[in-house]
């Protein structure tokens, strides 16, 4: 078994804006204020973009985190199969992802 460890940064968090949004509507949503203001799905898809424009790059970084930890297994499924697309047989046992 082989542990790789991958460190990313200069992460650029516009072009993940889509795949942050559901966690940061969970986020709102959760919240009694923003319960208040959510008023229709695309008031809560403006009000999350605005939140993540404001985040510092530690609480981004956290979010990236939270959402990579939460989706774990399709990120070693992604992985196993850009590694068969290039010939490369192999099965990701584990993902982690914490911030540094």
């Amino acid at each position: 078994m082989i542990e790789i460890t991958l460190r990313v940064d200069e992460i650029d968090y516009d072009a993940l804006a889509d795949l942050l949004l559901p966690a940061l509507l969970e986020r709102v949503e959760n919240d009694s204020i923003g319960r208040f203001f959510i008023r229709s799905p695309e008031a809560g898809e403006q009000m999350a973009r605005k939140l993540l424009e404001r985040m510092s790059q530690e609480q981004k970084d956290a979010l990236l985190t939270k959402f990579l930890s939460s989706n774990r297994e399709k990120g070693a499924e992604l992985l196993q199969n850009m590694a068969a697309q290039n010939g490369v047989k192999l099965r990701v046992t584990d993902l982690e992802a914490r911030t540094v």
